[in-house]
């Protein structure tokens, strides 16, 4: 339902703003539905699909967004975590949920952030354990989710 709600906004709406960033920048409803094909196309090459558990943790950012609705066109069950949870909250929720992956912000990756050193580039850079790939950032998107591009 949320895929299709996505691709007919993006019909309906095209290039009016979706989502404004904090930095002022916006996200169009077309460009939302691109980019979550685009990142769903990329998951689903590195194994992520239909059941599996992905853990979103992100502050409000528009990539929770973009990837929220990538893993729905999935079929992927997402499960969000508070992004003002202590690391050791975090890592508790993390162990609970036990998701094939974790998207994260550097400082709230697994292993990251004020814990020792992060192991942020093992998230941030592959969405799938030790598997880079690249989904070129649109303009002003934040590039920490958007990895392994040049």
């Amino acid at each position: 339902m949320l895929p299709a709600s996505a691709d007919e906004a993006a019909e309906r709406f095209g290039n009016t703003p979706a989502i404004i960033a904090s930095g002022g920048w916006a996200l169009s409803y077309r460009d939302l539905a691109r980019r979550s094909h685009e990142v769903a196309a990329a998951l689903a090459h590195r194994g992520i699909g239909e059941g599996d558990v992905v853990a979103l943790v992100l502050p409000s950012i528009p990539e929770f967004v973009v990837a929220y609705v990538a893993l729905a066109r999935l079929g992927a069950i997402t499960t969000g975590v508070n992004a003002r949870l202590t690391t050791d909250e975090r890592a508790a929720v993390l162990a609970i949920a036990e998701p094939k992956l974790p998207i994260a912000t550097p400082e709230r990756a697994p292993g990251g952030g004020h814990d020792g050193p992060s192991q942020a580039a093992a998230v941030t850079h592959a969405w799938s354990p030790g598997t880079p790939f690249c989904v070129p950032p649109a303009p002003g998107m934040i590039p920490r989710l958007i990895s392994g591009c040049p």
